[in-house]
């Protein structure tokens, strides 16, 4: 099967134009599947696109209530945006309406109001969202259809599709005028391209409504342009009018949502969803569907499963995989300390449930929090944290590992807490036995049943953390810092000095930045800007003043790393990095790695691999050179690359030695000149980190036009022409380039040439 970043792809579910959806699991072992939203590769470029993306997992991400699919996870794999939501095994209304409307029959009135009236409770939910500081979002769904109202097979009702919604905490800025939605569904302000508020949501359900009661469409008329027409001109009849039967209520409330007038609708949603709740009770005393006088979620399912489903209306998806069986001796005891029946504490017993059904391991370290609050339960809260710790450890996930570790430490003090670190970095990740064996020794509660058994391939090696051993991970642990943090946290801001480097252990957050062009200065030599500046980045406001614009550039998750550049680098953050939801980092100061370094060689070489995955790969990749190779060819090229360390002063390279290497400034600065013999130094460029010299050489096999000398402490990356050349010849647009880049620097030395002899007079 697939591995895609932390998921295990199991199935196909739909395409469409622009993104894919496959089930899914977590790779961390937990039970619940999920459904992968994947933009597309040809979308994944678009900038415009990507950043809509990513704002609807902002908003999304957000939102917690049974009537609104729940966002577990969005980031991106190789270039590939992906969100990762809650799994609904159903259909969408559009295919009940469908399969409704061919048969020649509406949604009975009771089954009609009681979908209805979950969606309203959803956009409810939706509209009343806040910020941290309770200011509201004013959050707008904009594309309310029955194509994003999930009908599960269990009878709940879930709306989906934040992707072109409205809020104030969007980084992404829709162009005014813009029209965005489906055209049947539009409000009469949002087709006309008019200030939206809530109301234009309710606008859209009010169609839904209708067309659920009637089983027909109420605007829909071939093209979009006579579509739309008829929202704004066209009579619309009482659903009653076209289907007897139907109550003066939901006549009523119906004709008050298709108000043309945004000021004559519901003043809030809430209004609408306590309305229907009055109509449900009305006709559920009646309703054959109805048990008791009561219609559920149950009585929903149990229509579902009445309907005769069309071959082509996209019936009932399957249920989601069982999970495989717990593997024979998976409980690391055979009689468990008593956990809840000695614990009288509802929020105690509440996740022990959960965690029997999810066997999610986050939920373990919540047990420990929750065990160690109660006071009497330390046993329990190590028991809880150091099996949680193993199960992502078992898992390869090592950065999940630390964090649910980190607490141990406290209550056990550094010796015990070091060799439990060390015992989590000798785990092969996927090999059962040896997490049963470490289970033996720190579960004390039977715990350890929820975190094995779980055949899955192990997910991709970690980030630097990956590369350390037992001992080396144990130093590394004892210094980090694990946070927690709460939604609207702003952890790293662009222009600041970078010293630390985090990774997000637990919680999403968004990075984005002011302009894109300013990621990448400093990235390649002057004579690039023109070819890495990126537009459309401003726009200009009603008074006519230039203004830069928030650009959405990704998503992290669990186990993602963030501010590598600048604390590796030793520059400014390129970027800033908001927390979207409640959250655990873990953050590493770069006077603790530097000390480490320092006093144990073999964390050295982990480290180097870590910056030239994490920086050089990254500025390759931004390179209008060195974007053009295949990533391996990129990674190949730095896997042979060798680190220099420079003094001041330090020749590096020197004008006419044979030397066919490129260099890469790793760290500090250098000066490049050349020798004149009758006016002696001529400086010609001063570099920094993230640039290049050297490729003139490296490709020509010249003797060496320039000196290079070190301008305080300075590290390099010595990457050997035979490897550059190699990946060169292998593409003419290449080849092209460096001639380009080759010629701009023949010209700038001969500038500065000529200047120096205008200014000396010689």
């Amino acid at each position: 099967m697939e591995v895609f970043g932390r998921y295990q792809v199991i199935q196909p579910i739909a395409k469409g134009g622009m993104a894919e959806i496959v089930l899914a699991r977590p790779m961390s072992g937990a039970r619940r599947h999920c459904a992968l939203k994947r933009i597309l590769p040809a979308f994944s470029c678009d900038e415009h696109f990507v950043s809509m993306f990513i704002d609807e997992a902002r908003i999304t991400i957000g939102l917690s209530h049974p009537n609104v699919v729940r966002l577990d996870d969005f980031g991106q794999v190789d270039g590939v945006y992906f969100m990762a939501i809650e799994y609904v095994d159903g259909s969408d209304l559009g295919a009940l309406l469908r399969t409704q409307v061919r048969s020649g029959t509406a949604l009975p009135p009771m089954v009609a109001a009681a979908i209805v009236r979950d969606v309203a409770a959803g956009l409810a939910h939706a509209h009343g969202l806040t910020n941290a500081d309770g200011v509201p979002l004013g959050v707008v769904h904009r594309d309310v259809s029955p194509q994003n109202i999930l009908l599960s097979s269990t009878g709940q009702v879930k709306l989906t599709d934040f992707g072109i919604a409205a809020a104030k905490n969007k980084l992404s800025l829709t162009t005014p005028g813009m029209v965005l939605g489906k055209a049947p569904y539009m409000a009469p302000e949002q087709a006309r391209g008019e200030a939206i508020d809530f109301r234009t949501d309710l606008w859209a359900l009010g169609v839904v409504l209708w067309e659920c009661l009637v089983g027909d469409r109420l605007f829909a008329n071939g093209s979009a342009i006579d579509t739309i027409e008829r929202v704004l001109n066209s009579p619309i009849p009482r659903p009653s009018s076209r289907r007897p039967g139907i109550p003066a209520s939901l006549d009523a409330l119906t004709l008050s949502l298709l108000s043309r007038d945004i000021n004559d609708r519901p003043r809030r949603s809430q209004d609408v969803t306590r309305a229907l709740d009055a109509i449900i009770t009305q006709l559920a005393a009646s309703s054959s569907w109805a048990i008791d006088g009561h219609f559920d979620d149950s009585c929903l399912a149990r229509f579902l499963a009445s309907v005769q489903w069309s071959d082509d209306t996209a019936p009932m998806r399957p249920r989601a995989p069982s999970p495989p069986a717990v593997s024979p001796g998976a409980t690391t005891q055979k009689r468990a300390t008593p956990l809840i029946d000695d614990v009288d504490d509802p929020e105690l017993r509440a996740l022990v449930a959960r965690l029997r059904d999810e066997r999610e391991p986050w939920l373990l370290v919540d047990i420990g929090h929750r065990a160690q609050q109660l006071r009497s339960l330390d046993e329990l809260a190590l028991s809880a944290w150091r099996t949680a710790a193993a199960g992502f450890a078992s898992r390869g996930l090592l950065v999940q590992a630390l964090a649910a570790h980190a607490p141990v430490r406290e209550l056990v003090g550094d010796t015990v807490a070091d060799d439990d670190i060390m015992a989590l970095g000798e785990l092969t990740p996927g090999h059962d036995g040896e997490l049963i064996a470490l289970l033996t020794h720190v579960d004390r509660h039977g715990l350890g049943g929820h975190v094995t058994g779980v055949m899955l391939p192990p997910p991709p090696k970690v980030p630097l953390l990956g590369d350390l051993g037992p001992r080396e991970l144990a130093r590394l642990a004892k210094v980090v810092t694990v946070t927690s943090v709460k939604a609207g946290t702003i952890m790293i801001r662009e222009g600041e000095r970078g010293d630390a480097l985090y990774a997000v252990a637990r919680g999403r957050m968004v990075v984005s930045c002011n302009d894109l062009g300013s990621h990448l200065v400093g990235s390649e030599p002057d004579w690039t800007t023109d070819v890495t500046a990126r537009e459309g980045t401003h726009r200009i406001d009603d008074k006519g003043n230039h203004q830069q614009r928030q650009i959405s550039l990704a998503g992290l998750a669990d186990g993602d790393f963030f501010g590598e550049f600048s604390f590796l680098a030793e520059r400014p953050r390129s970027a800033t990095v908001e927390a979207v939801s409640d959250g655990i980092v873990i953050k590493i100061e770069r006077s603790d790695v530097e000390h480490i370094a320092s006093v144990d060689p073999a964390f050295t070489a982990p480290l180097l691999e870590f910056y030239k995955e994490r920086v050089v790969e990254l500025l390759m990749a931004k390179s209008p050179i060195f974007s053009l190779l295949p990533p391996n060819d990129r990674r190949a090229l730095l896997k042979r690359a060798r680190s220099i360390d420079a003094a001041d002063g330090q020749v590096i390279v020197k004008e006419g030695m044979r030397n066919d290497s490129l260099f890469f400034i790793r760290r500090g600065e250098v000066e490049v000149y050349r020798n004149d013999p009758a006016d002696g130094v001529i400086f010609i460029n001063k570099l920094g980190p993230g640039q290049f010299f050297g490729e003139m050489a490296a490709l020509r096999h010249r003797a060496r036009t320039v000196s290079v000398r070190a301008i305080g402490p300075t590290t390099v990356l010595e990457i050997e022409s035979a490897a550059l050349q190699a990946v060169v010849d292998s593409d003419p647009r290449l080849e092209q380039l460096f001639d380009t880049m080759m010629a701009h620097r023949t010209a700038e030395v001969r500038t500065r040439v000529q200047e120096h002899h205008r200014v000396l007079g010689t």
